[in-house]
């Protein structure tokens, strides 16, 4: 049976992985009877079991097995713990699925940061299943059996929690019924573990094996392709500029042009992402792309041969006297290249450097080691951040080592309703030991952090494990950290209402205090006299007035031709 194979991956995963979360309280003879007679034929060798055990660990599981193999019309008479083969999906398949769910969920059982119970995970995973595969039938009696088992249960221990592994093992059972010839147990499951991991927060998220590919390479930041920045418009891709010294650039193409087809395949109808993994390929691979440009008659057919491109976390110029450094995303390396950012910039404006504004605005934050390796640079000593974990022997917390690469210079930080979690970090770090002045308005209030856990296959799991404290042991959680000099930017029209903010996001962790705040514009123009934040720290803050030179390369990470940022 189907609902028998769920509990066994699980039982096999907890044996494996971890015996001392499966076995705590279970005597080393109680194990040894129960796999004796666990997988029998005989219900009389589990009878046995329950009349030596008639409370043990595996009562409800031994329970279970003779009630299945009592009934005349359950598969289990045929003596198979497995499911027949359905739909083309084979046994070996759905074995894969269901130990991935038991993996999964004890993990969530084990490290998740946050407020829980096994009873809310198996709803979300029902709601999920139902999801891949709608069953009005399946759902309602999966409900009754929830609704009975909350009736019945005792105090939300390790048998309460097989029963509603079990609840959740019947419902997969029915849909695999309904739906024979067509039921894929990976669609299934996986469904079922996204719907489980989005009920805790929103922060949470499983990965197929095509989408852990594209994270790890957003994370890197490094990725074989063309280098554009790209967009899709009117379901074709438009280039929105080509990355400097890039593949794209070195073929010719330009901002504005149109890409129809890749290789001869018609982007209409695809996806960014997809036609985005169509641009990449290996390194020195030609790939051939149709693109239609304004005030040419015809399209023109340019060939690409792909190269080895890396995002640009951290971007710097100089205005003036000042020095300016725009973090986009804190990716691998993002702490040298701020390091560089700020030697490039001392060199190239010499002794009359005033200091430097560091623009976080709309910065998503990334890797957590990356985050304090930044702060760190600006700050001789102190606390940067302390992190809190499920449990308190992972806590950790991080200080200043000596060493302040701009020297006591001022620095202005932008901070703006889109500086997010690691940017909160470094703006927090900054804020409170009076190292930086906080310019702009209320960020976004992400204090929480996932922890990316690889999986068997190619997949993976992006899990909320920890929350962090600014330095003086305050959460911003949906709470955000408020500027020293407020600063409003001037909104368009069509921006206005639009602010969004970690208190907004469904299923978002709770403020401890309960005392939540709503979020601030996360819009920053293009044009940089129309920028009033930065306006106001060069002109205010800084002696220097705003550059009237070129704009800088496009720095909007939404759009990049590689990954939407988190």
């Amino acid at each position: 049976m189907f609902h028998r194979l769920v509990l066994f991956c699980f039982m096999v995963y907890l044996t494996t992985v971890e015996p001392s979360v499966a076995f705590a309280e279970t005597s080393p003879a109680e194990i040894t009877f129960w796999e004796t007679v666990k997988d029998s034929k005989d219900a009389a060798e589990l009878e046995a079991y329950l009349e030596a055990y008639p409370n043990g660990q595996f009562a409800p599981l031994a329970k279970l097995r003779i009630k299945k193999l009592s009934d005349p019309d359950d598969s289990a008479a045929s003596g198979s713990d497995m499911p027949a083969q359905s739909g083309g999906q084979t046994n070996p398949q759905a074995h894969r699925s269901l130990a991935l769910f038991g993996d999964v969920l004890e993990r969530v059982r084990t490290s998740y940061y946050g407020q829980m119970d096994d009873a809310g995970l198996i709803t979300a995973a029902i709601d999920g299943a139902l999801k891949a595969y709608p069953s009005e039938t399946a759902g309602k009696k999966a409900n009754a059996a929830l609704a009975e088992l909350a009736a019945k249960s005792k105090n939300g221990g390790d048998a309460d929690f097989y029963r509603l592994l079990n609840a959740f093992g019947d419902l997969v059972e029915n849909i695999k019924r309904e739906h024979a010839g067509r039921f894929d147990a990976d669609k299934l499951i996986h469904s079922a573990i996204r719907e489980m991991l989005a009920s805790l927060d929103p922060h949470n998220n499983f990965y197929d094996a095509q989408g852990y590919k594209d994270l790890v390479i957003g994370q890197k930041g490094e990725f074989a392709g063309i280098g554009a920045e790209v967009t899709m418009e009117q379901g074709v891709i438009k280039i929105i500029v080509p990355l400097a010294g890039s593949p794209a650039e070195a073929a010719g193409l330009r901002g504005g042009d149109l890409v129809t087809h890749i290789d001869k395949k018609s982007v209409l109808g695809l996806t960014l992402d997809e036609a985005v993994r169509l641009l990449r390929g290996k390194v020195g691979a030609k790939v051939a792309l149709t693109v239609v440009r304004e005030g040419i008659a015809g399209p023109l057919e340019v060939d690409v041969v792909r190269g080895l491109v890396r995002l640009k976390s951290v971007h710097h110029r100089a205005e003036g006297t000042v020095g300016y450094i725009r973090i986009a995303s804190i990716r691998e390396n993002a702490a040298e290249d701020f390091r560089q950012a700020v030697a490039s910039l001392q060199d190239d404006i010499g002794p009359d450097l005033e200091g430097f504004v560091l623009d976080l605005r709309n910065c998503p934050g990334g890797y957590i080691t990356e985050t304090i390796e930044i702060a760190d640079a600006l700050l001789d000593e102190g606390r940067i951040v302390s992190t809190k974990s499920r449990d308190a022997k992972h806590d950790q917390k991080h200080s200043a080592k000596q060493g302040d690469i701009a020297n006591g210079r001022k620095i202005a930080v932008l901070i703006n309703g889109g500086t997010s979690s690691g940017c909160e970090i470094i703006a927090g770090a900054l804020g409170e030991h009076d190292r930086a002045t906080l310019i702009g308005t209320l960020t976004f209030g992400k204090g929480s952090i996932q922890t990316i856990i690889p999986l068997k296959g190619g997949l993976g799991l992006r899990l909320t494990t920890a929350e962090f404290l600014t330095p003086s042991g305050h959460s911003i959680q949906a709470k955000g950290i408020e500027p020293d000099i407020p600063v409003e930017q001037s909104l368009p029209e069509e921006m206005k209402g639009k602010q969004r903010a970690e208190s907004d996001l469904r299923e978002h962790r709770r403020a401890q205090d309960g005392v939540e705040k709503k979020g601030s514009s996360a819009y920053v123009p293009e044009d940089r006299s129309a920028d009033t934040q930065l306006q106001y720290a060069l002109t205010r803050f800084f002696s220097t007035y705003g550059s009237e030179s070129a704009q800088p390369e496009s720095e909007k990470p939404t759009i990049q031709d590689l990954e939407s940022l988190d």
